[in-house]
């Protein structure tokens, strides 16, 4: 387990902004023990399967109690351009405030996420075969929360504004376990069989 579970850090949030947030703060900021466990171990969208997924270094990091950010998920880049090296479960989160500038209209702030990483927006991304899926973390009503919206994306990906349950799950499990390694760029640290997934939250639901 990472160095981040034996801080001892209070749960105000007033004294945890602006902290890196450890492996057990996540479990709370995703509320992951109140969700049903997916019944597989796979995903599967637009008859692409997914079996692991994969934490990008492109990404900001760590991620810090109260900022908001915003995410994908890859399940397929289609005939995108891109020089990055991108597999289905490909996961990339970013700093909301870091892609404010970023010029595109579609949504509040997938639009811009996607033509920050790929130089192309929702739409344009879906006609060349892009399939991909949103989240965000980021504080609502006091809270700090993972958020399952994305109208940009996830309404062409399947039709709701909502991440579908296995798509929730298992992103949220892959931000808790990757806080559990202190958001080391490390490749046993930001990659995760959906199998290992599982059983991690077998050893840390408790």
């Amino acid at each position: 387990m990472g160095g981040a579970e034996s801080t001892g850090r209070s749960g105000n949030p007033s004294q945890l902004a602006g902290t890196p947030v450890s492996g057990r703060q996540m479990m709370k900021v995703c509320n992951i023990t109140a969700r049903t466990r997916p019944p597989r171990d796979l995903m599967s969208s637009h008859g692409i399967d997914v079996e692991s997924l994969h934490i990008s270094c492109a990404g900001s990091r760590p991620l810090t109690y109260g900022t908001a950010y915003a995410g994908l998920m890859v399940f397929s880049i289609g005939n995108v351009r891109t020089a990055r090296r991108i597999r289905p479960g490909y996961i990339y989160v970013k700093e909301s405030s870091e892609i404010l500038s970023v010029a595109n209209n579609e949504g509040q702030i997938h639009g811009k996420l996607l033509k920050s990483l790929f130089n192309v927006g929702p739409q344009e991304c879906y006609d060349a075969g892009g399939r991909m899926v949103g989240f965000s973390i980021a504080p609502k009503n006091g809270q700090y929360t993972f958020r399952t919206t994305s109208r940009s994306l996830n309404v062409s990906n399947h039709g709701s504004a909502d991440l579908d349950e296995f798509e929730d799950w298992y992103i949220r499990m892959a931000l808790v376990r990757w806080a559990w390694h202190d958001y080391s760029m490390a490749a046993h640290a930001r990659n995760f069989s959906l199998r290992d997934l599982q059983s991690f939250y077998d050893t840390v639901k408790a």
